[in-house]
């Protein structure tokens, strides 16, 4: 994980859970926003956009507010790096026919190797039906 460091991302409790979940911690340079810049650009978006805009009246109330955003965010919000597309209008112009996803000029298979109904997730289906 990149990330900055601020006290929420630099302290104890979080070296511990993310040595505990086996998660690496890259920490930015002091003083140096491009080393942590699309960080630094998606903060700055939910402050402006969430945090700064509403009121939170208590801990559900902001939890509500923050995850309807963060939806909005990553299903309605168009992107201006992914030619103006919604972030799930571009998943789904990235799959492919047979099931594969296409990101650039690579393809990378589906569940299965690109066979439909099978991979980690189909089998697992299959298996619970009667």
């Amino acid at each position: 994980m990149k990330t900055d460091n601020g006290s929420e991302l630099a302290g104890r409790v979080m070296d511990r859970r993310a040595y505990d979940n086996g998660v690496e911690i890259n920490f930015s340079r002091p003083g140096k926003r491009a080393d942590n810049s699309t960080v630094e650009s998606f903060n700055g978006r939910l402050r402006q956009e969430c945090l700064n805009a509403n009121l939170f009246m208590s801990l559900c109330d902001a939890i509500s507010k923050i995850k309807d955003w963060r939806v909005f965010y990553n299903q309605v919000r168009f992107h201006s790096a992914i030619e103006w597309m919604t972030p799930q209008e571009y998943a789904l112009k990235q799959v492919q026919p047979d099931g594969s996803k296409q990101i650039g000029n690579q393809v990378f298979p589906g569940p299965g190797g690109g066979k439909r109904g099978e991979g980690q997730f189909g089998t697992l289906l299959k298996s619970r039906r009667p």
